[in-house]
């Protein structure tokens, strides 16, 4: 399997399918990709029994689909289009997030097993589980909770210290009667601080949609600031984006039989 704008790390059965984008993607390909890997993982009898896509893109900001469908959306899009920011929209719950390249995106996609119904917990416990491990390779300890001011704020952040390192969404896709469920898990992490435009743009865009949402950007933290006064962690030379691309490909490679999908 390929898919446009990424490389392939991995490609078998059983191991799961990894690919990774090779340069900052278009945000609006990047969202089509995963759709296009559920499509095909749902199609293809051969398919792997599950597809992981590793990316970052241009700046951008992201938002739900109930966004797009208030009063003032269009005004807040031609607003942050004006400065730089496109407004892109998801069909995953949640508030605006941000977008651009000190963050990496990691998604995950597989088809529900027969007879199993799918759980909203259990596939977030799922995507944070690979996250949390990776991170530990990194010896990084992280745990998952809510964190009111933050942005898109939600049940399943990834904490670093009790601030916001990564926040996730998930999205169930329905297949012809003969096709198996698919899920999309995604999981948006700060590998760089959260720069002061990105601050910006999400504060006017909640100011002109008339959102009464506060973000406080002291609750998030990047894993650059959260490793900074820790000389015994190595990166061996990459950037904290580099490492932690690495050590989610690492322990993607080590999941055996496609577990993170059970």
């Amino acid at each position: 399997m390929q898919v446009r704008g990424f490389d392939v790390v991995r490609n078998g059965r059983p191991d799961p399918a990894i690919f990774v984008g090779r340069t900052l993607l278009n945000p609006g390909a990047a969202l089509a990709s995963e759709m296009e890997v559920a499509a095909r993982l749902q199609s293809d009898g051969d398919a792997p029994a599950l597809a992981a896509l590793i990316w970052s893109c241009r700046r951008c900001l992201v938002v739900s689909a109930s966004d797009a469908n208030r009063q003032r959306f269009a005004m807040a899009s031609r607003v942050l289009g004006s400065k730089g920011w496109p407004v892109l929209v998801r069909q995953s719950g949640g508030s605006v997030v941000p977008q651009g390249p000190g963050m990496l995106n990691c998604t995950l996609v597989w088809l529900v097993p027969p007879a199993e119904r799918p759980s909203i917990r259990q596939n977030f416990l799922k995507l944070c589980g690979l996250v949390t491990a990776a991170l530990e390779g990194l010896q990084v300890e992280s745990s998952n909770g809510s964190l009111p001011g933050s942005f898109c704020d939600g049940r399943f952040n990834i904490l670093l210290s009790g601030r916001k390192f990564g926040g996730t969404a998930q999205r169930w896709i329905t297949g012809s009667r003969n096709q198996r469920m698919a899920v999309i898990a995604h999981a948006v992490l700060l590998a760089e601080a959260l720069e002061t435009d990105a601050i910006e743009a999400v504060g006017l865009y909640r100011s002109v949609m008339g959102s009464t949402e506060h973000f406080d950007p002291e609750t998030c933290i990047s894993l650059k600031e959260h490793v900074a006064d820790r000389s015994w962690i190595a990166f061996s030379g990459h950037s904290a984006k580099a490492a932690l691309a690495r050590a989610l490909i690492e322990t993607l490679v080590g999941v055996e039989d496609g577990e993170l999908c059970r």
